[in-house]
């Protein structure tokens, strides 16, 4: 017995970002530090990022260089990521990456 079949493949972005976590070390009110990260499309489909965002206003994300989106499959964007302190205390944010890969 023969059943027909029909199948359909589909690709899907899969984000990466990397460092995952990042540690200023001392830095001074006034004297601000910068680091970068990279986000790769590990995925078989165009990875779509519509904001990279933090959530304190004293750490920045500043394209480097301007954003060249999407993201074909095994391609990277750098960003760069920067700490002014306004106060004294130590910083505790994220950095929020908003795109269209199914599993995040």
């Amino acid at each position: 017995m023969l059943v027909p079949a029909t199948l359909n493949v589909v690709g899907a972005p899969r984000i990466q970002a990397v460092p995952t976590s990042f540690n200023f070390g001392t830095v001074y009110t006034g004297y601000p530090s910068a680091t970068t990260f990279q986000v790769f499309n590990n995925g078989t489909a165009d990875l779509h990022i519509s904001s990279v965002t933090t959530t304190d206003p004293s750490l920045t994300v500043e394209l480097a260089p301007a954003l060249a989106l999407p993201l074909p499959p095994g391609g990277s964007q750098v960003f760069s990521l920067r700490w002014s302190p306004t106060s004294a205390g130590p910083l505790s944010a994220n950095v929020d990456i908003h795109s269209d890969d199914p599993s995040t």
